[in-house]
């Protein structure tokens, strides 16, 4: 954990009534009678806590313990054993690679879809068909805890913020993953959707829209009034929207057809709808806010859902 210390590890002076006695830790006693140290969930520690196995996990073979002033040669059957699981409680945190190079590494992955379903079907007894969906979701519900996951959404809010958008959507910066991020002017927090889908919509509304993917160019569009979606978030919950309306309404419609790989022009009814403004002088309208930040204009295809 974060508090562990070297010396808890290889070992510290003591207060007695006699004075002070020095404790061995159970890395150091490993060391001397050539036991096993496990430490697990490592990269939970400190770095400079772990940087003192260096000289233990190479052909030195050598414990440095600096409060005694002593260097101890690990015992024929010492071994020394690390596990972790990445992305546990921060997915900033992984092993040094200083670290990771002197270690032989297991890997504990997931089955491929195909034999996870025969694994589901086997031993709860489901049919077949069943079996496929739950390896299916099983499969989506991993992803969202890649890493890399929550990676691209931070990037995609520093992006969006960069450019004072309401949203923004993996595929608009070369990424195509079903993930996009919502931040309304009256939100406090921006809104990661994963798998954005649009169940229903109601009504039909002429909107002004612009996007950042196509920069100084609006156009006057049709819009639903209502509308239903749903998502998941990074914790893996769901997120349903339910009859929304106006510009939360307009900036999931516009999110959505951009992981379909469309964009606003798509929907201009003539060239007349469509306007080259300059910066200060957009339309006033409805929907004007509802314009999302891209790092460049991208002709991204519909990306793919995870």
């Amino acid at each position: 954990h974060e508090d562990m210390t070297a010396s808890d590890l290889v070992g510290r002076y003591l207060l007695e009534p006699e004075g002070t006695r020095w404790i061995d830790g159970p890395l150091t006693r490993a060391v001397k009678f050539g036991g096993l140290c496990y430490l697990d969930e490592v990269v939970e520690a400190r770095k400079d806590t772990t940087v003192l196995i260096h000289p233990l996990a190479d052909h030195r073979r050598l414990l440095h313990i600096e409060k005694l002033g002593e260097v101890i040669e690990a015992h024929p059957d010492f071994l020394l054993v690390m596990s972790y699981n990445p992305g546990y409680q921060s997915a900033l945190k992984d092993l040094k690679h200083s670290t990771r190079q002197r270690f032989m590494a297991i890997e504990f992955g997931y089955p491929d879809r195909d034999q996870e379903a025969e694994i589901i079907a086997r031993e709860s007894g489901c049919d077949s068909d069943m079996a496929r969906e739950l390896a299916k979701l099983a499969e989506k519900v991993r992803n969202l805890k890649d890493p890399s996951l929550r990676q691209l959404a931070d990037d995609l809010i520093e992006s969006m913020e960069y450019y004072s958008g309401v949203g923004l959507a993996a595929n608009q910066v070369g990424v195509p993953r079903r993930v996009c991020v919502l931040q309304l002017p009256d939100d406090e927090e921006p809104t990661v959707l994963v798998n954005l889908e649009i169940t229903r919509r109601e009504g039909e509304r002429e909107v002004t829209e612009g996007c950042l993917s196509l920069p100084g160019w609006q156009a006057r569009i049709l819009r639903a009034e209502k509308v239903w979606a749903r998502a998941i978030g990074l914790d893996g919950k769901p997120i349903r929207y339910k009859g929304v309306t106006e510009l939360l309404a307009q900036a999931l419609e516009h999110e959505a057809n951009h992981l379909d790989g469309v964009l606003f022009l798509d929907f201009v009814r003539s060239k007349e709808d469509l306007y080259e403004v300059t910066a200060g002088t957009e339309e006033d309208g409805e929907g004007e806010d509802a314009t999302d930040g891209a790092r460049e204009p991208v002709g991204a295809g519909a990306a793919r859902e995870l």
